[in-house]
């Protein structure tokens, strides 16, 4: 390897300069990228900083300086290559070229239903039954002592968070300190029992097939209509029931068109446009010069009106009525010119400038050449029940970032203009009026859009959306993606291990009390049979916490991926690859949930994934204080009572699992934080013949049974799932699973969320990867492949689903 020094480093644009060191002349300086250099922190990006590096071909037939280090550094492990056949090899090589990544999350897979056998009597442990009482001693008792080791830096928040100064505060920015508690005049660090409990129970879950617990049984997905799809809604009103007994309707508008269900309509369009909005500035540009219509004076008219409109039809162009003026009555309208104009009886319908480059709201016709256009059809219930739900998603979907704009005295009803990197504008759209609305709950006179269905008797109503190209709410709630028997636990006595085991709550998360019996007289709730105390600085530890860090941006959970949280039923997500989004959505019937989600271990934290770009302060990250080092060490103790031979090797193997796996604990889990690595160091029992004499503590020593407790469990677990021994317990899918994401060794990729460019950019657009992605004709439509098999990673793709190999 060369030697040299940073001689200059351009931070906003990924890229620096090296002096190599046998030559002081500038002609000699090499070129290197930030993805070269993925192995020095970022904080020693900078001018000064000695390196070593390799030289390999660069742009534009120039060499640059490849695979740099900090001088003195190792270089990285690489990986140990399998033997191969010669076709295979092509085969690697040709998918894995150019700049690839792995995702930082994956799932661990369920099983199948356990079965108890007679000659392995461990196994019935595995299936749900009662859990054993409170009362008295029936099994073993005692504590677990354990060492935790920090793998990569660690932050767990205090939860108070606050604003370090105005700047801060005006941009609504965040921060946080590491959880504390006082010790004499100062504090120190700890890790909350709660969060220590709740890591090992996710690995207990996985690991013993429990039930999915902390579900949202209630929830109802959504995703968005494709605009060839959208074309065939038919805009409607909705007609509240005036009378005890009568049933909801739906009035249709179907205005110069004639009626075709489910195709495009003919003859003229359903409803007329409106011009609101001078040509809306698109996100990240300034303005758009205004085309050369005008904007139509709707006086005071709002969202939902009657009124009578003068519309016209273009000399060229596609057929459709613009609407020029708005009037209170027909006489008040300028009297008709030629065949290409008209006046319409309807109501105004107002979303608000909610997309760019929007500029027209609707005119939905009610009446047109004098006669009707209406045509009333039922709306049955479950169509208003799934209307509201997705209203309400719409709704808490943007609820945080609409309460961030109304702190920061902007109007969410109208696009707002801000600053952002390098005092560059940004627009950013508006939101819709149903967004902004206090209720999600039909109350009548609605204007909506309706998707109708041909029926042997005519038609009905498949769903209504509040705008033109909606999202739609799935038929299929979430969990009927789960096979029943990993729904929670809904009896005292069929519980699961994990909820006998760290205890349950009666009821389905997301389903309200009223849905399910009510019984005074029904157990609710067990207390579980592990506590954990809080995790204290080992005595011995030195390390100091590290210095502030502003964050990259983290979001949350996005199941509505579907492609990558949902799996096929009997094949490799591999096999639905480029299947449009209604084949891998969640009411595909061959679809399934692909297990409990875990992120991956990062080898090393890299700077230059979790901060943010220019250290950018904004409501869309945070910043942290007091992140602890690798290497930091706690203690803590887990207590048990009551639990089986089996219970207790699975809480052991839930502890330290295996000795290259590790836990993943905390805050910015997908940026690499948070890995840790558990230790039993000591067991003991409590001896009950203890009771049988006033001598001793009745204490005993349990350390040495360690390993055979464990592999009784995964004995246990092995018989359970129709495999012959323990020594098959690692190839269980749930278990292959999870040793593949939490193992300490990974393939030598860099792993991120999915994103358009190698560098990470300063405000986040990693949707544009996914937007790419699912985009018909264009993306590759990729699933998210089995954790077993996340090997290759995934290349880089812009918006348009061009992909960047």
């Amino acid at each position: 390897m060369a030697k040299g020094e940073i001689v200059a480093w351009k931070e906003d644009r990924g890229f620096g300069f090296i002096q190599p060191e046998s030559t002081n002349t500038q002609e000699a300086q090499l070129f290197f990228h930030i993805n070269d250099a993925r192995a020095v922190p970022r904080e020693q990006l900078r001018k000064g900083t000695q390196v070593e590096y390799s030289v390999g071909p660069g742009k534009k037939s120039k060499t640059a300086a490849k695979n740099v280090r900090i001088a003195g550094m190792p270089a990285p492990a690489q990986p140990q290559q399998p033997r191969e056949k010669k076709a295979e090899s092509r085969q690697v090589q040709h998918s894995s070229k150019g700049y690839r990544f792995l995702n930082p999350y994956n799932f661990a897979r369920w099983l199948e239903s356990p079965q108890s056998i007679l000659s392995h009597p461990d196994t019935r442990y595995l299936n749900r039954q009662p859990p054993p009482p409170h009362d008295r001693w029936v099994a073993r008792s005692g504590e677990i002592e354990c060492e935790l080791t920090a793998l990569t830096p660690l932050f767990i928040s205090d939860s108070l968070a606050k604003f370090a100064n105005e700047t801060d505060k005006k941009e609504l920015h965040k921060s946080f300190e590491f959880f504390n508690v006082p010790k004499g005049d100062d504090s120190e660090p700890i890790l909350p029992a709660s969060s220590l409990r709740g890591m090992v129970r996710n690995i207990f879950e996985a690991a013993t097939n429990s039930c999915f617990a902390s579900f949202d049984y209630g929830q109802r997905l959504s995703y968005r209509l494709a605009p060839s799809e959208a074309l065939k809604l038919v805009p409607a009103r909705v007609l509240a029931p005036r009378n005890k007994g009568e049933v909801w309707r739906l009035q249709l508008m179907l205005g110069s068109a004639t009626l075709t269900i489910g195709e495009n309509p003919r003859r003229g369009p359903y409803a007329a446009t409106v011009r609101q909005y001078p040509r809306a500035p698109q996100a990240g540009k300034g303005e758009v010069p205004s085309a050369h219509h005008e904007i139509v004076d709707i006086n005071d008219y709002k969202h939902g009106s009657e009124c009578y409109a003068l519309a016209k039809i273009p000399r060229q162009g596609p057929l459709v009525w613009n609407v020029t003026h708005l009037a209170d009555s027909y006489e008040e309208l300028e009297p008709l010119q030629d065949d290409r104009s008209e006046i319409l009886k309807g109501y105004l319908c107002i979303t608000n400038q909610n997309i760019d480059l929007k500029v027209k709201e609707r005119f939905f016709i009610s009446e047109y050449k004098d006669s009707p256009t209406l045509k009333e059809i039922e709306l049955p219930d479950n169509v208003c029940v799934e209307y509201e739900e997705l209203i309400r998603d719409y709704q808490l979907r943007h609820r945080e970032t609409v309460e961030t704009w109304r702190k920061q005295h902007y109007d969410p009803s109208k696009p707002r203009k801000i600053k952002k990197t390098q005092g560059r504008e940004v627009w950013e759209p508006a939101f819709s009026r149903f967004i902004l609305e206090s209720t999600y709950k039909l109350k009548g006179n609605e204007l909506v859009y309706a998707y109708l269905e041909k029926t042997a008797k005519g038609m009905k109503v498949r769903f209504i959306a509040p705008v033109s190209i909606p999202r739609v709410g799935y038929q299929n709630k979430t969990y009927l993606r789960l096979p029943s028997h990993h729904w929670k636990c809904e009896s005292h006595d069929k519980l699961c291990p994990a909820c006998r085991t760290f205890g349950w709550v009666e009821g389905r998360p997301g389903v309200e009390k009223n849905e399910r019996e009510s019984d005074r007289n029904k157990i609710v709730a067990y207390q579980g049979r592990v506590q954990f105390t809080h995790a204290t600085l080992d005595e011995s530890q030195q390390q100091k916490p590290m210095d502030e860090i502003t964050l990259a941006i983290l979001s949350s959970p996005k199941p509505t991926t579907s492609r990558f949280y949902l799996m096929p039923v009997k094949a490799k997500p591999e096999s639905k690859q480029g299947a449009p989004d209604e084949q891998v959505g969640y009411d595909a019937p061959d679809m399934i949930i692909r297990g409990r989600k875990f992120f991956r271990h990062h080898p090393t934290a890299n700077s230059n994934e979790y901060e943010r770009v220019r250290g950018i302060p904004d409501d869309q990250n945070r910043t942290i204080n007091g992140a602890l080092p690798v290497g930091t060490k706690f203690r803590f103790k887990v207590r048990f009572e009551n639990l089986a031979a089996v219970e207790l090797g699975a809480l052991l193997w839930a502890l330290e699992m295996e000795s290259n796996m590790c836990h993943r604990l905390g805050f910015a889990k997908p940026l690499g934080f948070g890995s840790v690595r558990i230790n039993v160091t000591g067991i003991r029992e409590l001896n009950l013949k203890r009771y049988d004499s006033l001598d001793g503590e009745g204490w005993q020593a349990l350390t040495e049974q360690k390993a055979e407790l464990i592999r009784r469990f995964k004995a246990a677990v092995a018989h359970a799932y129709y495999r012959k021994d323990e020594n098959e317990f690692a190839k269980l899918e749930n278990i292959a699973d999870l040793s593949k994401m939490l193992n300490t060794s990974q393939p030598q990729l860099p792993i991120h969320y999915p994103r358009p460019q190698e560098v990470p950019d300063a405000e986040g657009k990693n949707y544009e990867w996914f937007m790419g992605n699912k985009r018909p004709k264009r993306g590759p439509g990729y699933l998210l492949p089995l954790a077993v098999d996340d090997t290759a990673g995934f290349p880089l793709m812009e918006k348009f689903g061009n992909l960047k190999e």
